[in-house]
């Protein structure tokens, strides 16, 4: 399942107009991926082969080297100076960031920005190997010059990839990080603003999303076939409402 999320306040007219064609090409290009991973891994196997944390972290390095003019990888504990969650076999734990985009037409102040994560909980498996394969079709069809499209996305838009957003979690294969859901760790339906923010999966977004004006997000989750708008907390689930604080812009995207 991938939830998709908006930028919708009013002051921001221009960059919306912006954000509804690059939510469309989104959803469009990863409709295409995950029917192409669906497909290839049914014929393939009738039990998929996820990537591993490591197997991850080898492709998205080899991406790097193959198209250092598109390609930026980094890391929230470098960026960010945050801590690692935990151990990944000899190595700590890093919340991985892709950044794809043509470096040659940087900078530019107006380019919209997109972001994707892989997972938050670390036992739903298909986000992290489906982003991999989404990066290889978005570079591969740059590099040929087979897809106009698809270079026009890459020459104009910035696109930043979190593969294993809970890395702790995926390389346990876990649901959460530690003993914390990073699902439930963000500053929203908290009675106590000190339960919140616990899990470095929760921090690196938070820190990724304040230094970035991501103005359309897609988070992958396991376990059914989906494209669903975000929000539906607790408490709008108590009070019977219907209509989320981002409705108008979901119901554009439609």
């Amino acid at each position: 399942m991938a939830t998709i999320s908006t930028v919708s306040n009013v002051t921001l007219k221009s960059r919306f107009c912006c954000a509804v064609v690059m939510a469309l090409l989104t959803l469009t290009i990863s409709v295409i991926i995950l029917h192409i991973f669906f497909s290839v891994t049914a014929e393939a196997s009738p039990k998929v082969q996820y990537y591993s944390y490591d197997e991850i972290v080898t492709e998205i390095r080899k991406l790097e080297q193959e198209y250092p003019h598109l390609v930026e990888v980094s890391d929230a504990q470098s960026k960010y100076g945050l801590p690692s969650p935990g151990k990944c076999g000899h190595d700590p734990c890093k919340q991985w960031i892709v950044r794809i985009t043509n470096e040659k037409t940087l900078p530019d102040k107006q380019r919209p920005e997109v972001f994707f994560s892989g997972e938050l909980h670390g036992n739903e498996r298909i986000g992290p190997s489906t982003l991999i394969i989404f990066m290889k079709i978005l570079l591969k069809a740059y590099e040929l010059k087979s897809n106009a499209w698809l270079q026009h996305l890459v020459d104009t838009r910035s696109i930043y990839i979190m593969p294993m957003t809970n890395a702790l979690g995926y390389y346990r294969n876990v649901r959460t990080e530690g003993l914390i859901d990073p699902n439930r760790d963000f500053p929203i339906d908290q009675p106590d603003s000190n339960e919140c923010m616990r899990t470095i999966t929760a921090r690196s977004v938070n820190e990724l999303w304040r230094e970035h004006l991501f103005q359309v997000a897609i988070t992958f989750h396991g376990g059914m076939r989906a494209i669903a708008y975000e929000w539906g907390t607790m408490t709008e689930k108590k009070q019977r409402v219907k209509q989320s604080p981002d409705d108008i812009a979901q119901s554009v995207l439609g």
